[in-house]
């Protein structure tokens, strides 16, 4: 069996046309969200996703079933027959807790996270406002933990 190609799932077969088909996709999403592997999802959902742009191979499949499902097929689900599988949030929270608490950097303006998302989806239109959009540290109060060196000592070292 060959390599699968974006044309293989329907989506195109050429570059532009499985450019077409995404995009088409996404605008129909965002007024009639999509119903897929147990979530509904708008435009911004399905680009939000990581899977779609850092896993090239496995985001032609995707795309197809969500072409699918906007069509009104049932795509065959990916997880447990009959369960709903959750978001799996706690890396992302354990994640911002660190980096919000790290520095006292980040922007409290969202008016200035606003813009940089319009600069950065029209610069980068498949996933640049995500990259520039607010995060949960413009709401993170400063100085939330005082900041402390660690005292090693050889008995507190294995």
């Amino acid at each position: 069996m060959g390599r699968q190609t974006p044309h293989d799932h329907g989506l195109g077969d050429t570059p532009a046309k499985v450019r077409t088909t995404y995009w088409d996709l996404i605008a129909r999403a965002n007024p009639t969200p999509i119903h897929f592997e147990g979530q509904t999802l708008t435009g911004d959902g399905i680009r939000a996703d990581s899977r779609t742009f850092f896993h090239v191979r496995k985001a032609a499949g995707r795309i197809a079933g969500l072409k699918k499902a906007a069509e009104g097929e049932n795509p065959a689900p990916s997880g447990t027959p009959g369960q709903v599988q959750e978001p799996d949030d706690n890396y992302a929270s354990t994640a911002w807790s660190f980096m919000c608490a790290d520095t006292r950097t980040w922007s409290h303006d969202p008016e200035e996270y606003r813009r940089e998302a319009i600069r950065d989806k029209a610069r980068y239109p498949l996933y640049g406002d995500f990259a520039a959009a607010i995060t949960p540290c413009a709401f993170w109060e400063q100085g939330s933990e005082a900041s402390r060196r660690p005292r090693l000592t050889t008995r507190s070292v294995h």
